[in-house]
């Protein structure tokens, strides 16, 4: 989706992560309501854990990828593989 672009890697992760989320916290909610706080709503205690990992991921991994020489070796490996 965001092949070519001038972020394109950025982006497509960032994406990732939004979804990753989202089909996490609604796992969260139907398979795992039983484990939140008593009185507390499944769908904020599933937001509040899924994004407590999810962003600090999505964080760490932007700050990786935008190292100079990872970005360097993820596009000599993009140029291998085409």
């Amino acid at each position: 989706l965001f092949k070519g672009r001038k972020y394109g890697l950025y982006v497509g992760y960032v994406v990732g992560v939004v979804g990753r989320f989202v089909f996490s916290t609604l796992s969260g909610v139907f398979f795992f309501a039983t484990y939140a706080p008593e009185g507390m709503n499944p769908w904020v205690y599933s937001s509040l854990y899924q994004g407590s990992y999810l962003g600090a991921e999505g964080i760490i991994t932007l700050v990786i990828i935008s190292i100079p020489p990872v970005a360097k070796a993820l596009d000599t490996v993009k140029r291998q593989a085409m």
